[in-house]
């Protein structure tokens, strides 16, 4: 895979992630199918592959969906960000030509389409961080209501 480093461990084949963002989002996530696709976006592995990089962005895409359209979500600009790179950088949409095409970014050259890409996949993965991170601070506010010693 060369995502990571490989180990087995009594009797199970265990992959440790490099980047310590893809192993925070895979933890959160309950669907396998897209825990596997983070794992499978790998900027050395698929370098160069671009339609194989646009069509996980596009799952990714479609399971981040209801934080994208949950107008309590805290961080209204990474929000925005992500929606902006999935329908504007030809991910969701044919962005390089048609009523949808956007001329910036037809007129990138292949690897700097691959490069907005991989910062795609990064916003997307701090997104699905930062609404764990919600779930979390909503959980501290209610614990917060007891009377706790100082």
């Amino acid at each position: 895979m060369g995502s990571g480093r490989k180990h087995f461990y009594d009797g199970y084949f265990i992959i440790i992630e490099k980047n310590p963002a893809v192993s925070e989002a895979i933890e959160h996530i309950k669907d396998e199918n897209v825990s596997n696709k983070i794992i499978e976006y790998n900027r050395y592995l698929l370098k160069g592959k671009r339609t194989k990089k646009r069509s996980i962005l596009n799952e990714i895409s479609n399971y981040v969906e209801p934080i994208l359209k949950d107008r309590t979500f805290p961080d209204t600009t990474l929000q925005s960000d992500a929606g902006f790179l999935i329908n504007n950088f030809h991910i969701r949409h044919n962005n390089l030509e048609g009523p949808k095409k956007q001329d910036y970014t037809a007129s990138l050259n292949p690897k700097q389409l691959e490069e907005w890409y991989d910062k795609t996949y990064t916003t997307l993965l701090m997104l699905i961080i930062a609404n764990e991170q919600r779930h979390i601070q909503n959980e501290l506010k209610e614990l917060r209501k007891y009377n706790w010693k100082t």
